[in-house]
């Protein structure tokens, strides 16, 4: 079908491929594109991996065996709070009737955060907060197959994966917070929404 989804002979096993994130990236040229591969067993990522064919770095990562970079461990950074942090995001183009919402988020997390990357590949993103290059993300809108392989990659170099409420919902909203349990916690304290927020995360989840 249009989104590529092909039904196997087995119901336990799933392989999720992106075979290009960062597809406005490789069209203008501009050198930060990924492939991501997930393998899920019975609904459970088991094997993930993101690879950099610019760079030539292999992300990997097995569940209970950490995730690596060609082949060295790694984990993911050590910040203690939001001053300081590098935080990825990005912006909900193809969900623009969400833009104000996401906007009023990113707004609270503005006047903590160090600096900002948009870098056009969430693969990449959490590949880069499992190897302490990033140090938080907080995006909108993402597909199963953008979050999948990256999710297990931070998970097992030690960092948090939660929707925007502390949940685990993100495989469904596609709204992902993902960092260190630190980072993870003073973001979610942050951005809290309230019951008058009730209409932000109804929008947003939806």
């Amino acid at each position: 079908n249009k989104y590529g989804k092909l039904s196997g002979t087995s119901s336990d096993i799933q392989w999720i491929i992106n075979s290009m994130d960062g597809t406005h990236n490789f069209i203008k040229r501009f050198p930060h594109i990924a492939v991501s591969i997930a393998v899920c067993v019975k609904k459970r990522t088991e094997v993930t991996v993101v690879y950099d064919p610019i760079r030539n770095e292999l992300f990997s990562a097995t569940r209970g065996q950490g995730s690596q970079m060609n082949g060295y461990r790694l984990r993911c950074g050590v910040m203690r709070d939001l001053e300081h942090t590098i935080l990825a995001i990005n912006f909900p183009f193809q969900q623009k009737q969400h833009t104000i919402e996401y906007i009023t988020l990113l707004s609270k997390l503005l006047v903590r955060c160090i600096d900002f990357r948009c870098t056009g590949s969430a693969a990449l993103d959490l590949a880069y907060i499992a190897a302490g290059r990033i140090d938080c993300l907080f995006q909108i809108g993402l597909k199963q197959w953008d979050v999948t392989s990256g999710d297990l990659l931070v998970r097992e170099a030690g960092g948090l994966v939660t929707d925007f409420t502390g949940g685990n919902n993100y495989q469904l909203s596609g709204n992902i917070i993902a960092g260190n349990p630190r980072v993870v916690k003073s973001m979610l304290s942050l951005i809290r929404i309230r019951d008058d927020d009730n209409l932000i995360k109804h929008r947003l989840d939806n």
